[in-house]
């Protein structure tokens, strides 16, 4: 799997300039499941590079500037997928983009899902999502995004649903332009039923849910 992050309000919380909340630790489960996380933003390299290396968040790659956003529009992925050997067609199944800005949303990758989410999110949170949406879809993110819901959102309805403590909505909203549209599930409005700390206790030692 490749897990795209946007660096500003997404990895980096705005509010005191910490990550999101264990987000080194989830990087790492996701990486020792063969996940593959990566930083596209258009940011510089070196403040986002400094900032991971200092608190210890082990990502593969930066990818920033006109490599994400080659236009004043949304962000695109294509290339990053390539770099990293996944077929454009094949992409909605084993990607996912994270944003806490709607212009970080695909502009070039149909049906990935997108993750419309900000830094206040602890991230085994997500990581308790993606693992769900992996086993529902038998290694399909898109398909298993669509199978908790029984059946993708249409434009302009939006759904509901919930993993353990975990609940967000969905819409499949247009990351490309009115031209050339893009369509891509959107994760929002998500929240947790705990605490921030209990919460991240909760997960770690929740076992993973059965086949």
């Amino acid at each position: 799997k490749l897990f795209c992050w946007d660096y500003n309000g997404t990895v980096e919380r705005f509010d005191d300039g910490r990550t999101r909340a264990d987000l080194p630790g989830s990087a790492a489960s996701l990486r020792r499941r063969g996940g593959v996380s990566v930083l596209t933003t258009t940011m510089r390299a070196e403040d986002p590079e400094q900032f991971l290396e200092k608190h210890d968040v082990r990502f593969v790659a930066h990818y920033g500037d006109k490599q994400v956003r080659p236009t004043s529009g949304n962000k695109a992925y294509a290339g990053v997928a390539r770099a990293h050997g996944v077929d454009v067609d094949d992409a909605r199944h084993v990607m996912a983009v994270f944003g806490d800005s709607k212009s970080d949303a695909p502009s070039d990758l149909p049906g990935v899902v997108f993750f419309h989410n900000d830094a206040d999110t602890p991230a085994p949170a997500l990581e308790r999502v993606l693992a769900e949406l992996d086993r529902r879809g038998h290694g399909s993110l898109h398909d298993g995004l669509a199978s908790l819901l029984g059946g993708l959102p249409a434009p302009g309805d939006k759904k509901h649903a919930a993993v353990g403590p975990i609940s967000f909505s969905v819409e499949m909203r247009n990351g490309g332009t009115a031209d050339a549209p893009n369509l891509v599930p959107t994760i929002h409005d998500v929240t947790v039923q705990f605490a921030v700390a209990d919460m991240i206790d909760v997960l770690r030692r929740m076992p993973p849910p059965s086949k």
